[in-house]
């Protein structure tokens, strides 16, 4: 008789275990059912909004090619399985939609589905936090009858971007923020992007102009050969370098000194002294500012913009010291005349062509200058901006962080 007590005794706390497991769990009135698996995604496709909102970029880093920004990164998405017990948040002339979001503790977020969002050739992603993590949650209502999360996270992003550098520091270039999930596209698929850009409030002082973007259509689909295609969302940040100062210390000297080379074709050439000492400080200058610049520029495969730029003026001063260096070879006969053969004619005549030279220089240099600037800037300037894509991305996930 003992043993068939024990017995219904054991049945019955085995009973009441497992019909407490299976009790639902429920914050501020909102609850997840008895068989709600948080492993398992809504069923059918479902779609997910991503809402973007910058509020500084940091810092844009040449030599590691990478890019920061503090933003908040929300994500909205459905959840047909929660349920409102109470309903009293539903609005009274539309049933089914909820009168205002509902906010929830944030750690309610560990209990339900998530969509895993990614960040593509992430580098760091750093949720802001100070007593807690800077996170929200809401409930919110979606079509159908059907209830959903939004989630909202402070966090800090540092992404790279293939930037080439040729054209430096008249580059530009276009990197791209992009949120990817998990799930392929035929589960999981993002809306529109809603980006809010705070350019007016932006402290930081960078070398570019920055102007955001949604990305285009034609680039909101990742495909991989081996998983299957996966919906992008996110930014493209189109950045272009101030200009100015590299104009005032680097164009501009080194362009004037080049036209105070042809100075040189206009004094005699009897005057060694001078002319020489002129055409050899200015070739130095010239050297001396191409290696600062050459210490300065960010790493890349060939020559930059400034580099050619300082190239070509270090041989416009060094084709005006050859010249008056044939000069002087073309005077060296004179020298040697005999003083019977040193007549009045024979002097003028050697030095009318000598200023003949000098002239056609004076005058050829130049044109050939001018021409070289209209070819140089045309390229330079009409350039579009660089856009890279990395084979090889590093994807971090957002939802779990913090």
């Amino acid at each position: 008789m003992w043993n068939a007590l024990l017995k219904v005794f054991w049945v019955i706390r085995l009973v009441m275990k497992a019909d407490g497991n299976q009790q639902t769990f429920c914050v501020s009135g909102f609850c997840l059912p008895k068989d709600y698996n948080q492993l398992e995604m809504p069923p059918g496709r479902n779609k997910i909004r991503v809402e973007i909102s910058i509020l500084d970029i940091l810092s844009v880093n040449d030599k590691d090619f990478s890019i920061s920004i503090y933003a908040y990164l929300g994500i909205r998405w459905p959840e047909p399985r929660l349920l409102d017990q109470s309903r009293r948040n539903w609005s009274k002339t539309h049933t089914d939609q909820l009168e205002t979001p509902v906010t929830l503790d944030p750690a309610f977020i560990s209990s339900v589905w998530v969509p895993n969002i990614v960040v593509i050739n992430v580098k760091s992603f750093k949720p802001l936090s100070e007593m807690k993590p800077q996170r929200a949650l809401w409930v919110v209502s979606e079509a159908n009858d059907q209830l959903g999360f939004y989630y909202l996270q402070g966090c800090v992003i540092s992404f790279y971007c293939p930037m080439r550098f040729d054209f430096f520091p008249l580059d530009s270039h276009i990197c791209s923020l992009q949120l990817s999930t998990s799930y392929d596209n035929e589960h999981v698929y993002f809306s529109d992007t809603v980006l809010n850009d705070a350019h007016m409030s932006r402290n930081v002082v960078l070398e570019y102009s920055v102007q955001i973007e949604k990305i285009p259509d034609g680039e909101r689909t990742l495909t991989q050969a081996v998983i299957g295609n996966f919906s992008v969302s996110g930014a493209d940040l189109y950045l272009r370098r101030h200009k100015l100062k590299y104009l005032s210390m680097y164009f501009l000297p080194s362009g004037l000194f080049v036209v105070v080379s042809w100075v040189s074709f206009l004094i005699p050439p009897d005057q060694v002294a001078g002319r020489m000492a002129m055409l050899i400080t200015l070739f130095l200058v010239l050297v001396n500012i191409f290696g600062n610049v050459t210490s300065s520029v960010p790493n890349t495969e060939g020559i930059t913009a400034i580099s050619a730029w300082m190239i070509v003026c270090i041989f416009f001063v060094f084709g005006a010291l050859c010249c008056y260096a044939f000069l002087l070879w073309k005077m060296k006969p004179t020298f040697y005349l005999k003083k019977h053969e040193r007549t009045t004619e024979t002097i003028k005549s050697k030095h009318w062509q000598r200023v003949k030279y000098d002239d056609r220089c004076f005058i050829i240099f130049p044109i050939v200058f001018i021409m070289f600037n209209v070819a140089y800037w045309a390229i330079c300037l009409n350039t579009p901006p660089t856009k890279g894509i990395s084979s090889s991305q590093a994807y971090k996930s957002v939802l779990t962080e913090g």
